[in-house]
């Protein structure tokens, strides 16, 4: 399976961290990482304006799990990036050229 990521090691990168794992050759989410999901989610979820933009958790999560590390903007985009096509495909998800949307926030 082709992955879209702007840098190449951004799925290793994530991988030798416990938030991705490799099954059946497509890249998996972690219990740790769902558990920063969650966490982001909810954060989301209690907000006054709620947005509806699956990358806003993911920033949130990669953030508060990455920042003890020195990760430049365009290395936050592409992890970004990464975490979004393997939520997306969790999710069922296959529209990729529009933002994601988390629907269950809203009902």
């Amino acid at each position: 399976m082709k992955y879209r990521s702007e840098i190449p090691n951004a799925f290793h990168f994530l991988s030798e961290r416990s938030l991705l794992k490799r099954v059946d050759g497509n890249y998996m989410s972690t219990s740790r990482w769902q558990a920063a999901m969650a966490k982001a989610s909810f954060r989301v979820f209690n907000q006054q304006e709620k947005p509806d933009d699956i990358r806003i958790p993911i920033a949130m999560s990669l953030n508060e799990l990455l920042k003890s590390e020195a990760i430049s903007k365009d290395e936050m985009v592409s992890l970004i990036a990464a975490m979004m096509e393997v939520e997306a495909r969790t999710l069922g998800l296959t529209y990729l050229n529009k933002p994601v949307k988390f629907p269950f926030l809203y009902r």
